[in-house]
């Protein structure tokens, strides 16, 4: 084959994934069934997501006569869907049997795709022949396979609002009696209090917050108002040809296990969870090393050990209030910047992209450390300036000849000080935490969330002052850190990746 031949090819090749469609529609058509009834006007919600990296604009939306189309935003941003309503209008019973062939075409500013459409097909017959059970579901046609388990349906209606009963007995019914054993039903009406408190926990596991008065949950699919007349007959046979998975949280509402925000209730595992994370954090040889240092010059001043216990507790407990205001802070300053939707990821994203990176840097320090490396070497420390600085304030508080209050006074400024500079080292971890708790649903314990992790975070440091105020010398203490620093980085590094899986779970769908 000649080089010409070759290139032409190669060109052709690359045309043709240049111009493959960025913008796409789920699902990419509409088929009527079961038929239209005369008369009968029904929409139906479709989405449309931009797959490409660059935003594409919508100039204009046009359709066939029979369809009305309304779009709610003009500009595709990459992968977030925008949602485009197509109205089918009445057709009068005079013009009916008719076959519908009709189209919605969305005009793109992208060289490479300037056109998207949405085909509409079906039949149009009169209200008799009309049937709200799709043809595949009728007598005779099987479409779950052989063992497949049930599809559960919950529909929950209003029985003191009269469209709601005709779509009881005009849409349900039928469905109930052609799809047999295939299809388990919850009915529920609204007006009972129990069924009215289960549509509520169901709402809040789907993430549902509009008020309605008919509802229907169909695998991870939940429908409500006037649109369950139209899409629960072909949402149930596509449930029926490939089953979904309801969200997980949807369990947790059903058993009770959650509150209002339809999370997880704030138990003792919570709270014990979190004392544990910011125990792992207190670990931090930055915070940790600060501890021994701080003990080692209480010690050398002489005091008795009163004096070691008020300054070393002072100590803690500014370093517990420092850290917990600076949360609260930076919870509502985060708050903040993730108030529009692509602000809040693009901040999630960052996140997790800084307690990767902190993981990786750790894991070089283990590595590193395992091939002898001095410590003064590793790369996830303080800088010395800080280190010189930190040293400054913890030796301003312990000066000779200093009374047993001026010493829990410095004690106290210097924890403040200390903790502002360690954010240097603890932000890699505290961050990711508080991004997950300024989660609009986890604001109702999000304070006590927080507290418990700080809580965490001073129990090293409270350990290591009782050892001392028990005896166990600085020396001792010191020598403890240097032979587990390599297995205090590695359990660093681990939290630090985790926090960064669990900020991107959305995206790594777990």
């Amino acid at each position: 084959m000649s080089g010409r031949w070759l290139g032409i090819i190669l060109g052709a090749v690359l045309a043709l994934g240049c111009a493959r469609a960025e913008v796409v529609i789920d699902p990419p058509r509409w088929d009527l069934d079961p038929p239209l009834a005369a008369g009968q006007t029904i929409a139906r919600a479709f989405a449309v997501t931009n797959r490409g990296r660059q935003a594409v604009r919508v100039l204009q939306v046009t359709a066939d006569a029979a369809l009305v189309p309304g779009l709610a935003r003009t500009t595709l941003l990459p992968g977030q869907p925008v949602t485009l309503r197509v109205m089918v209008r009445a057709v009068e019973p005079a013009k009916v049997p008719l076959t519908l062939a009709a189209e919605v075409r969305l005009d793109l500013d992208s060289p490479a795709q300037p056109q998207l459409r949405l085909p509409v097909a079906g039949r149009v017959v009169s209200a008799a022949e009309a049937s709200p059970v799709p043809q595949a579901l009728r007598p005779g046609n099987r479409v779950a396979r052989p063992g497949q388990p049930p599809v559960h349906v919950e529909v929950f209606w209003n029985s003191g609002c009269g469209a709601c009963n005709r779509f009881m007995d005009t849409v349900v019914t039928p469905l109930r009696q052609s799809a047999g054993e295939a299809v388990k039903w919850h009915l529920g009406d609204l007006l009972n209090p129990a069924e009215f408190a289960r549509a509520r926990r169901l709402r809040r596991g789907y993430g549902l917050t509009a008020e309605a008065n008919t509802y229907a949950f169909v695998g991870r699919h939940a429908l409500h108002g006037e649109a369950i007349d139209a899409e629960l007959p072909g949402l149930l046979l596509a449930e029926l040809r490939q089953p979904s998975r309801a969200p997980a949280r949807v369990a947790l509402e059903l058993a009770g296990g959650a509150d209002e925000t339809g999370l997880p209730r704030l138990g003792a595992g919570s709270l014990l969870s979190m004392l544990g994370l910011g125990a792992l954090d207190g670990l931090n040889p930055c915070a940790f090393a600060t501890a021994v240092f701080l003990l080692a010059l209480l010690t050398r001043l002489g005091g008795d050990r009163r004096t070691l216990l008020l300054a070393g507790g002072t100590y803690a407990l500014a370093v517990f209030v420092t850290y917990t205001l600076l949360g609260l802070g930076l919870i509502s300053a985060l708050d903040l910047l993730g108030s529009r939707r692509l602000a809040a990821d693009l901040l999630r994203w960052s996140v997790a992209a800084v307690a990767l990176a902190g993981a990786l840097t750790q894991t070089r320090d283990v590595l590193a450390l395992r091939r002898g490396t001095p410590t003064r070497e590793l790369e996830a420390q303080l800088p010395t300036r800080l280190k010189l600085a930190v040293h400054g304030l913890l030796r301003g508080m312990a000066r000779p000849g200093l009374g047993r209050l001026a010493v829990a006074v410095g004690a106290g400024v210097a924890g403040v000080g200390v903790t502002l500079i360690e954010m240097v080292c603890t932000s890699q971890v505290y961050l990711p935490v508080l991004v997950g708790l300024k989660q609009p649903a986890l604001r109702a314990r999000a304070l006590p969330l927080l507290l418990a992790y700080n809580v965490g975070f001073v129990v090293p440091l409270l350990v290591v002052l009782s050892a001392t105020w028990r005896g166990t010398g600085s020396a001792r203490a010191a020598a403890w850190a240097k032979a587990h620093l390599g297995s205090a980085k590695l359990a660093l590094a681990l939290l630090m990746a985790g926090l960064a899986v669990w900020l991107l779970r959305p995206e790594l769908h777990l």
